[in-house]
């Protein structure tokens, strides 16, 4: 185990006193360091795109949103290998990879807006906005590659034609929209690769010409130009330039060439220009899209990179006979085609790429004396200049993927400490500024926030995390100590994948946490919490394959265990103890369909929904009994997300269900057919009034998107289709079941996430579009429905996420500028909001997610102080609940308000330290008042002024410890006067 980094005040204490007391004293601090391991890397930020002033980008495969600033850049899907991000209309679509597959995402810039749309088998490539939808190249095995399109929506996700009958495909490329149709190259088998034109439906798809009469002409880089669409097509040995209107007629061919080849290379001042490659040297040209109209600018070149229009000439990189690859400029004339700056050091090419405009300079990336770096230039040799030597030095950063955003530019660069990041330039040295670390320098042992797994049993914590040096991973146990911290047992981590797998799945039953651990046999395993207690607690039959989706119903144990020869599903229960015995077997549809893909419990039956590819599918229940096992209803074949979301509601089942009739809406059941039932169909037809989860089918929901606040009502998120998707509440009833406030006026809609009951009254994250994403909170009426606080002040967000209930308060993280992405609390009003730790010190973020039971005596967090990486981290109770009414939160033998005098009102969030207790509480040098502890010699000093009679107002230092410090003051003092030192020094 690596060393135990924790302050070592509290460690003083924790030898004194009793546990409880000891850890009420202690912030945050980290309880192991799992991985010591340390490697640089970066998560590599590009592919942005602008979305209602914001930028969403791709980073570690992940799906990123940024403002640009550190407080506005967040996570908004956890994903693998996310690129193309392509915007149409108000949605930005793009392409992540899956285990097994290829998906299509939409996403309108929130979390819950983002989802799945459609799987493929291979990468869908050439997305492209058209008419407000997308289109894209995508394939299955019955048309391979064919012309799809998507309006956002699974059900609108579609084949639009079949260019190319049968298995092999048309495979379209080049997809661009012109003169209200979509122009692309497609090969329908007949007379190879040509020029299509489509207006977005099947029978608007056809060949607009066969430009070639050898083969295909291969078409491909279309630029636009005013009411005109460039584009080259091989023509013989030539690649040629040729220029259309839109109509057969104003279709021609603009160059003739010999043994040339034309490339676009960018548009200014009304003019196309390219570059033209001969075997013996290039040449640049231009065209206003007429035959007299296209001309040689200049010979003599031999390499270009790409242009960009900026001020009054074209700016673009190329190499000629006296210099290497430097920056160009040209009006289209060979006299105002010259050298604009020569960058590198003699002898060197600088190769500038990467152009982007942004106010009055253009950005772009060269080689110089500092490496290669970021530049810019107002177009003139000495107006040229090195932005920011990030990477101080010969070596590089290597800015890349250039974006403007407003009036600031967002680029990726590597500045040799933590990788490839997100960085930001006003275009001065010291406007140049990393945005965000999205990849933490050390390599951590925890998963990443939304896939953490920590279970209370007994006393201890049980949570998943990686071995150190094992391919696999590890439950671990934790009392909150180093000590206490090791691992209980291996965990397969299947495919290699780490976290991508839900093997573990901690669910407790009969007081005890039940497992699977993967691997062989296939058997449920159990704790109880105590060290090396991990056992095999129930067996599987032997023809049945490992055990998955667990749920407690209290007396049974459910879970699903399926068998690929011949393919069946089954779902088993137990006591706990012994054989498992299946009660009911589904069919399988090969691979394609996983059969049981959740279970849930209420009322003290399962539920189980059975999804099937072909046939409907269906959600079950049962009582522990084959005869007991019964089918309730029917819902929509395929990937849908029906029972992915559910809550017991005193007994009753309350789910979302996709039916072709109501779409994806809110479900009821009492465990019988008549009794399975829709609750409102809040968006009339077949338009989803609850957002479908998508994502992964098999991964567990870890976090439902309902809430109940104990009394009989529940609480979800909705969209009538005309409020966009706001805060509903339900009785279980039609009538019961209304839209709580429009807290985004108007269709836009607030979309309510993390929601969570908190002592009867309903914690959620929401945008009223006014402040950003805050914390709100609501007790189910308008007038009771308010925000918390602005801790992101202005438009700008905090985007509250990860609610958990903690007594009274609600625990969550947020991002502010100060402090970075930390863990706060609120009791719901905005002076009872408040930062609980700066893990990650400064503006950093340690992105932290918790975890609370009041029988550990801690709140664990995983976090990442951009150190030791994703870790475990933990808060004493105490800390966090302050003055709760009816606990002794400070261990000083006092329950708090009314009967502890540092808690003078049940409302506030700490205790503050009488002056009373002898110690320096406030760090300020001076002890507080104490005669009797004082007289006893332990401590030396001038008394405090601030506590110069025990009954004057409390200090703010850390809570009072009371009499019970008398034996430990010796060892605290040294300790005390240590750390002060050590900060001085440092």
């Amino acid at each position: 185990m690596a060393s135990f980094a924790r302050p070592l005040l509290a460690a003083a204490v924790a030898l004194a006193l009793p546990a409880s007391l000891a850890l009420a004293q202690a912030p945050a601090f980290l309880v192991e360091d799992i991985d010591p391991g340390s490697m640089v890397r970066g998560s590599d930020p590009g592919a942005f795109v602008e979305l209602a002033g914001s930028a969403l980008f791709a980073a570690s495969g992940d799906l990123w949103r940024t403002d640009g600033t550190p407080a506005g850049t967040h996570l908004l899907r956890d994903l693998a290998d996310t690129r193309d991000l392509t915007r149409a209309g108000v949605l930005v679509f793009f392409v992540a990879r899956s285990a097994a597959t290829w998906e299509l995402w939409r996403s309108d810039g929130t979390t819950a807006g983002t989802r799945v749309l459609a799987r493929f088998d291979d990468e869908p490539v050439a997305l492209t906005a058209f008419g407000g939808q997308l289109f894209f190249s995508g394939s299955d095995p019955a048309h391979g590659a064919e012309l799809w399109s998507s309006d956002g929506t699974s059900e609108g996700t579609r084949l639009v034609a079949d260019i190319r009958e049968g298995g092999e495909g048309s495979a379209p490329l080049e997809l661009t929209e012109f003169g209200g149709a979509l122009w692309f190259s497609a090969d329908d088998g007949v007379v190879d690769r040509e020029l299509w034109i489509s207006d977005g439906t099947s029978q608007g798809t056809v060949r607009f010409a066969d430009l070639s009469s050898n083969g295909g002409s291969f078409p491909r880089s279309f630029t636009h130009l005013g009411g005109l669409l460039f584009f080259t097509a091989v023509d013989g040995d030539n690649r040629e330039l040729w220029v259309t209107d839109g109509s057969i007629g104003g279709t021609e061919k603009l160059t003739d060439l010999t043994n040339g080849s034309a490339s676009p290379l960018g548009i200014h001042g009304g003019l196309l220009f390219f570059s033209v490659l001969f075997p013996s040297q290039d040449e640049l040209w231009v065209s206003d899209g007429t035959v007299l109209g296209t001309r040689r600018v200049r010979d003599g070149f031999f390499t270009f990179t790409e242009g960009a229009s900026f001020a009054d000439a074209f700016f673009f990189g190329a190499r000629d006979r006296d210099n290497g690859v430097e920056l160009w400029r040209s009006d289209g004339t060979e006299a105002g085609t010259f050298l604009a700056a020569d960058i590198a050091p003699v002898g060197g090419s600088s190769t500038p790429r990467d152009f982007e405009v942004v106010g009055d300079r253009l950005y772009f990336q060269a080689f110089g004396f500092a490496g290669t770096e970021l530049w810019s230039t107002d177009g003139t040799a000495a107006g040229t200049l090195l932005v920011r030597d990030v990477l101080p030095g010969v070596d590089s950063s290597r800015p890349d993927s250039l974006f403007a955003l407003g009036d600031r530019l967002l680029f990726s660069a590597d500045d040799g400490s933590v990788g490839r990041e997100l960085w930001r330039s006003d275009g001065s040295a010291e406007g140049t500024t990393r945005v965000a670390n999205l990849a933490s320098d050390a390599a951590g042992a925890l998963p990443p926030p939304g896939r953490s797994e920590f279970a209370a049993v007994g006393s201890s914590l049980v949570f998943r995390a990686e071995i150190p040096g094992a391919p696999d991973d590890g439950l671990y146990l934790s009392k909150g100590t180093a000590a206490s911290t090791e691992v209980l047992i291996g965990i397969q981590n299947f495919g290699g994948t780490t976290f991508d797998d839900a093997s573990a799945q901690l669910t407790p039953h009969d007081g005890a946490l039940f497992f699977h651990r993967g691997g062989v046999p296939n058997a449920l395993w159990r704790t109880n919490g105590e060290p090396g207690d991990a056992t095999l607690a129930v067996s599987v039959p032997a023809n049945l394959g490992a055990p998955r989706r667990l749920a407690s119903t209290g007396a049974a144990l459910f879970f699903a265990s399926a068998r690929f020869q011949p393919f069946l599903d089954a779902l088993l229960v137990s006591d706990g103890d012994g054989p498992a015995e299946p009660v009911a077997v589904v069919p399988l549809n090969g691979f394609t369909a996983p059969g049981i893909v959740s279970i849930a419990a209420a009322g003290g039956r399962a539920f189980f929904y059975e999804l099937r590819t072909f046939e409907a599918s269906k959600l079950w229940t049962s009582d522990g009994s084959e005869a007991g096992t019964l089918p309730l209803a029917d819902f929509v074949p395929g990937f849908t997300d029906s029972l992915t979301d559910f809550i017991d509601l005193d007994g009753t089942l309350f789910f979302t269900g996709n039916t072709e009739a109501s779409g994806h809406e809110l479900w009821r059941s009492d465990g019988t057919a008549a009794g399975t039932t829709l609750v409102k169909d809040v968006d009339p037809g077949p338009g989803p009034g609850i957002e479908p989860l998508g994502g992964s089918f098999i991964l567990p929901t870890l976090r439902s998107r309902f809430a109940s606040d104990g009394d009989g009502t529940l609480y979800f998120a909705a969209d009538d289709g005309a409020s966009g998707r706001e805060l509903w509440k339900s009785d279980g009833s039609e009538a019961g079941t209304q839209r709580v406030m429009d807290v985004a006026e108007g269709p836009a809609g607030s979309d309510p996430t993390d929601l969570v009951s908190v002592g009867g009254r309903l914690f959620f994250a929401a945008d009223d579009g006014v402040s950003g994403r805050e914390l709100w909170t609501s007790d189910g009426t308008r007038a009771g429905t308010r925000r918390v606080a602005d801790l992101a002040p202005g438009p700008e967000s905090s985007s509250p996420a990860g609610l958990v209930a903690a007594e009274g308060l609600v625990l969550f993280a947020a991002t502010t500028a100060a402090a970075g992405r930390e863990l706060w609390a609120s009791d719901g009003t905005e002076a009872g909001t408040r930062q609980l730790a700066d893990v990650a010190p400064g503006p950093a973020s340690s992105d932290p997610e918790a975890f609370f039971d009041r029988r550990l005596g801690l709140a664990y967090l995983s976090a990442d102080d951009g150190v030791a990486g994703r870790e475990l981290w933990a808060l004493p109770i105490g800390e966090i609940l302050g003055c709760r009414d009816g606990f002794d939160n400070d261990g000083d033998g006092l329950r708090d308000f009314p009967d502890d005098p540092g808690c003078p009102r049940p409302g506030a969030l700490r205790e503050d330290p009488a002056c009373q207790n002898g110690l320096d509480d406030d760090e300020d040098g001076h002890f507080d008042f104490d005669g009797g502890l004082s007289a006893l010699g332990f401590l030396a000093g001038d008394p405090d002024p601030d506590c110069s009679e025990a009954t004057v107002a409390f200090e703010s230092g850390a809570c009072g410890l009371g009499a019970e410090l008398a034996l430990a003051l010796p060892a605290l003092f040294w300790l005390a006067k240590r750390r002060r030192r050590g900060r001085e020094i440092s």
